[in-house]
């Protein structure tokens, strides 16, 4: 509750600089943020015919003169300048940090490399503890208007700074400085999201610090052992999930005549596990998300395809179906039913197989992840996916070498991320962490345990072991192998059986979460919800209030208490009760940054 009112007081703070912004800004203040004038690039070094090694001459194609390293040649945004450049910055300080022998937040291995490498030096012009306190200098520095070159901002400040002009276009920067691998890095999904999320008007106007996150939408989790038990065949659609309930539920699936269930939910109907979030996706329906509709965003609860999901939940509920104690448990009460082998079917987000299913398994159940079986009445089938941005990194408009920013950045990923990195030197060796002593970071690229189902996936399927690069890899690939040659089984080695079995069913292999990340991912079967801005006025007033008559609708309609005709009702209260003044708002923040 305490973080959660320090974030609405930031929230609070940000609306309030809009306005100051928009009073205090120059009658001559441009509607668009300024951006600094590419120079000429017809006669880069690259193109000249000198040698790569070195670009000392007298045509650098109107870039700041540099020469390339040898370690990186024909690199341009690994360079170095010819002359020292200062890169003037605010800097958050970690409260428990621990620094290495002879360094500390002005002296240490990332300053010093970021100066031989790249012949940048950094200028840090305040500093501010804990992340509260630097979230209050930033909003100082904004309104006052003394700004540094480059902040790391939160999602309020960015749209603040947007606003206001006080952005800088790094379109031209990007393009001309990201290095090979960064461009491969922010090749991948997720990457081009947050990019795009940071693109306004065309212009993009941050630097994400990390990817948008796809994954955060539902699986449908299933009693892999009582299915097979029964000898039921996979869920295709909604009509094979329901008979598997009730098989689930109906006939003894554990063989020891225990009261089960098929489906599993907590009270709190709309979340991240043990919800109806997923159920509702299968027919087309995204509860409290938004989604666009005939050229406005409009809220996925009160859309008719949400009617057609309770009415179905309804069906479930009055054939016995689900358990019928969701009403009084909590969502994770709901979830340690799994565990204790009371019920067979669960929605939730991909880490349900994280946590707590790896419990499960060691009981010796087997659980596995299926993508959601959709209704034939389902307009699109599609699940809803939530991928907002977090902090980005926004450049003074003034700031006369932008590429300076995407340089530093190069060389963050260059020795954090790269597959040849030495991450006990740069990044942390275990007792201290070296990252955060660099001046720009971003975790961009793959998400590392899918590149791990990809090159265990390669080696099974060549018989090719050197598709495993990386330990973790090489470690992965002996479970999976192991649970396929059966060998130990379960009467054997029960502990390590179980983690065999995890990481083939769940984890890593050909029907795994990541097999069905991959999958859904390349067969655009991910809906993003297309506001991804901060709470509007009307959220941070009414949401709560309205998030609660949600669940008591959905929850009355559900277990028959009031008929599905009551959904009509709940859509007219949902309107009048701030409803209507949220997709207002929605709708009016689209208007400038989805422009």
């Amino acid at each position: 509750m305490k973080s959660t009112k320090k974030l609405v007081a930031l929230i609070l703070v940000a609306v309030m600089l809009i306005a100051a912004l928009a009073a205090c800004a120059d009658a001559d203040t441009p509607s668009a943020p300024p951006t600094a004038a590419p120079p000429d690039t017809s006669g880069t070094p690259t193109d000249t015919g000198e040698d790569p090694g070195d670009a000392s001459g007298d045509d650098f194609g109107g870039l700041r003169p540099f020469t390339y390293n040898d370690e990186f040649p024909g690199e341009v945004g690994l360079a170095k300048y010819n002359e020292p450049l200062t890169v003037s910055m605010s800097l958050h300080l970690n409260e428990n940090v621990t620094f290495p022998p002879g360094q500390d937040w002005d002296s240490n291995i990332w300053r010093t490399h970021q100066e031989e490498m790249l012949n940048i030096l950094i200028d840090v012009v305040w500093t501010a503890e804990g992340l509260d306190n630097y979230n209050q200098r930033v909003n100082l520095s904004i309104v006052s208007g003394d700004l540094p070159d480059v902040m790391a901002v939160e999602p309020p400040q960015f749209e603040a700074l947007s606003r206001a002009g006080l952005a800088q276009d790094m379109t031209w920067a990007l393009e001309t400085y990201a290095s090979e691998f960064l461009r491969d890095q922010i090749s991948y999904p997720d990457a081009i999201e947050a990019f795009r999320q940071s693109t306004i008007n065309g212009m993009l106007l941050g630097i994400p610090r990390a990817n948008a996150g796809f994954g955060r939408h539902h699986f449908v989790f299933i009693r892999e052992d009582w299915r097979r038990n029964l000898d039921m065949p996979e869920p295709r659609t909604m009509a094979d999930l329901r008979e598997l309930a009730h098989a689930f539920t109906f006939n003894d699936p554990a063989g020891d005549g225990r009261t089960t269930y098929g489906l599993g939910v907590g009270s709190s109907l709309i979340s991240t596990y043990m919800s109806i979030n997923g159920f509702a996706n299968a027919f087309g329906a995204f509860p409290r998300s938004w989604i666009d509709r005939d050229g406005q965003i409009v809220n996925g609860s009160i859309q008719p395809e949400m009617a057609n999901a309770l009415a179905e939940l309804n069906r479930w509920y009055n054939e016995g179906i689900m358990d019928p104690e969701f009403i009084a448990d909590d969502n994770f009460a709901a979830s340690q039913k799994l565990i204790a082998g009371r019920n067979g079917i669960a929605f939730a987000e991909w880490w349900l197989a994280t946590w707590p299913l790896p419990d499960a398994y060691q009981n010796g159940d087997e659980w596995r992840g299926y993508i959601i079986p959709f209704d034939e009445s389902a307009p699109e089938r599609r699940v809803r996916v939530a991928n907002r941005v977090g902090s980005r990194y926004v450049v003074n408009p003034n700031m006369e070498e932008p590429g300076a920013i995407i340089k530093l950045l190069n060389l963050y990923q260059q020795r954090t991320l790269h597959p040849e990195a030495d991450l006990n030197h740069w990044k942390g060796d275990g007792e201290y962490n070296f990252s955060q002593f660099a001046a720009i970071t971003g975790d961009h690229g793959s998400d590392k345990n899918h590149e791990i189902y990809l090159a265990v996936t390669a080696a099974i399927d060549n018989d090719d072991l050197s598709f495993l690069t990386t330990t973790e890899m090489v470690q992965v690939h002996s479970y999976i192998e192991a649970y396929i040659s059966g060998s130990p089984t379960w009467e054997e080695n029960p502990q390590a059986f179980a983690t065999n079995r995890l990481f083939y069913n769940i984890n890593y292999g050909p029907n795994s979460i990541y097999a069905l990340l991959d999958y859904m991912a390349t067969n655009n079967m991910l809906k993003v919800d297309p506001f991804n801005g901060t709470l509007t006025d009307a959220m941070m007033t009414r949401e709560v209030s309205l998030n609660d008559l949600e669940n008591q609708v959905f929850t009355a309609i559900i277990t028959g208490i009031e008929p599905l005709s009551y959904f009509d009702t709940f859509v007219e209260m949902w309107l009048e009760e701030g409803g209507a003044e949220m997709t207002a708002e929605v709708n009016e923040w689209a208007a400038y940054f989805r422009r």
